[in-house]
């Protein structure tokens, strides 16, 4: 029997599960992917990773590649819901724009936009996390710590509500 998406705690067995999901959408308006015998909300699945990169936000070099694959079907799985909600019917569009209002209201969902949309409070979004390192991470990649390197050439530096600073570094490698 094999694992949940929602069961699984590794960046690189996440990545081969999640590569197999496609986006579906509902006629009244739920997005979802359909897993073995299990149906989840795409939103699901982005709190998910999120949960993951807050448990381990200093995950290693290995890891990088697994975090950005993972990164990049989410958002594609979020770009063809949203290309499907567009070519949709009426009612569809109408359900789809009910259930976004009812979980701004009440909060219930917020994964979508924590994952792509909260640059404008000055967070990195979780979808571009790859590109940013943390103080460990960086002394490990580029054998000097942020402050060092500042002096060679510009970093950006963010520091999220999660009080971990990070830098997105000049040239990734």
């Amino acid at each position: 029997m094999q694992k949940s998406v929602l069961e699984i705690s590794s960046f690189k067995e996440l990545s081969a599960t999640i590569q197999q999901l496609e986006p579906k959408l509902s006629f009244f308006g739920w997005r979802y992917v359909a897993e073995h015998n299990e149906v989840l909300a795409i939103d699901a699945v982005a709190a998910h990773m999120i949960k993951l990169l807050e448990q381990n936000p200093h995950f290693t070099e290995n890891d990088r590649p697994y975090v950005k694959a993972i990164s990049e079907h989410i958002n594609r799985i979020y770009k063809i819901s949203d290309n499907q909600v567009k070519n949709s019917n009426f009612f569809t569009r109408i359900s789809v724009w009910l259930r976004n209002v009812i979980s701004e209201i009440f909060g219930s969902c917020r994964a979508r936009w924590w994952w792509k949309d909260c640059e404008v409070i000055n967070q990195i979004p979780y979808c571009q996390v790859f590109e940013y390192y943390t103080a460990h991470q960086f002394q490990e990649k580029f054998k000097c710590t942020p402050e060092q390197a500042k002096k060679r050439c510009p970093l950006t530096k963010y520091e999220g509500e999660d009080s971990i600073i990070r830098w997105k570094a000049p040239i990734l490698v």
